[in-house]
């Protein structure tokens, strides 16, 4: 096997891994967050409904505990978890450009340059104008795009505040249980 087939052959295999990854990334994501949302909105509205918490009982204030906590917990390892599936996917397209690099592939190199117009050399600005002038795509695109040139399937900022604010909600909530009682 020549050097150029195996170089192919690591290329797909990256692609594949990062479309496996992200997918296995956003199913978790779309599944737990509706969860999480709908089982914080039914405790504060159940609690809310009865119009004080001591009467909804101690069972009440263990549940909001317990289930808080749990969802917290879940949240700091989702957090994790999604930290290492971005590091796996900025490996995986590194290594992808270096492969593209020695097989003379510009796919990836492409989007970069357009994406980072004004960090890019004089040389390649002239050879790719009429590209970038074809696709002007720097203002708004490179908002969603790491400084490493590639798309991560998290949204990093994003998904990181939501995590954030279901987290701020949680405790705000276990902290109103114990707290707040008209």
């Amino acid at each position: 096997m020549d050097r150029q087939h195996v170089l192919l052959r690591e290329y797909e295999t990256c692609q594949s891994k990062i479309n496996s990854i992200a997918s296995q990334y956003w199913t978790i994501f779309s599944i737990f967050l509706p969860i999480n949302t709908g089982l914080l909105v039914w405790l504060m509205s159940s609690i809310i409904s009865r119009n004080s918490i001591s009467q909804s009982g101690t069972n009440a204030r263990l549940l909001v505990i317990v289930l808080g906590l749990g969802m917290i917990l879940i949240i700091g390892f989702l957090w994790r978890y999604f930290n290492r599936v971005n590091f796996i996917i900025s490996i995986s397209y590194y290594r992808m450009l270096h492969i593209e690099v020695e097989l003379g592939m510009w796919s990836n190199r492409l989007i970069d340059i357009i994406d980072n117009w004004q960090s890019t050399s004089e040389e390649k600005r002239s050879k790719f104008a009429d590209l970038r002038n074809k696709y002007p795509r720097e203002q708004w695109w490179k908002f969603w795009r790491s400084s490493q040139g590639h798309v991560s399937p998290s949204g990093r900022g994003s998904m990181r505040s939501i995590f954030l604010v279901l987290t701020l909600l949680w405790v705000a909530f276990i902290v109103l249980v114990f707290v707040y009682d008209p």
